[in-house]
Formats: C-alpha cells, sequence, structure tokens
C-alpha cells in the first residue's frame, strides 16, 4: 500500500494505492467537526464528498455501487515511469 495525504477545508485525506490491483481509492480520516460530532474514516470520490448510492440498493448491490463510485484504476503508459 502507497499513502499520499494532503488536507482540503480543514480535513485530511489519504489516497491510498493499491499498485498490485491497479486501483486508488480517496479516504477521509477520521475528524469531529463543529458541533462536536466525531465522523470516522470514510472513502470519498474524485471531488472530496460521500457517493450517493441509490436508496433502492440494499445488501450486497449497495456495496457492490459504492465500490464503484469510490474505486478508480490506474492506468500506466510505457515509457512514463
Amino acid at each position: 500500500m502507497r499513502k499520499i495525504s494532503f488536507w482540503n477545508d480543514g480535513k485530511e485525506y489519504e489516497v491510498v494505492c493499491a499498485v498490485g490491483a491497479k486501483y486508488f481509492r480517496v479516504l477521509r480520516k477520521e475528524y469531529i467537526d463543529n458541533n462536536g460530532v466525531k465522523h470516522g474514516e470514510e472513502y470519498v470520490g474524485l471531488d472530496l464528498k460521500t457517493p450517493k448510492v441509490s436508496g433502492g440498493l440494499r445488501g450486497p448491490a449497495a456495496k457492490a455501487e459504492r465500490n464503484r463510485l469510490t474505486h478508480f484504476k490506474m492506468t500506466y503508459r510505457k515509457g512514463t515511469i
């Protein structure tokens, strides 16, 4: 696992790369909001927002849709590395 950390709007994020699987995800680290409510770690989209999963999906279908919205394929071009 390789990680890149950055901050945006007072929240810490990590780009987590699974090099062997050729995908990456963006993880928002846990934080405490202005009201004192603690929020746990969560995978987000490229816009750094929680992905919206359709209300009609349940169980494995909802999980698959959430993974589809938070996993991003890494592409490699010959001679770029």
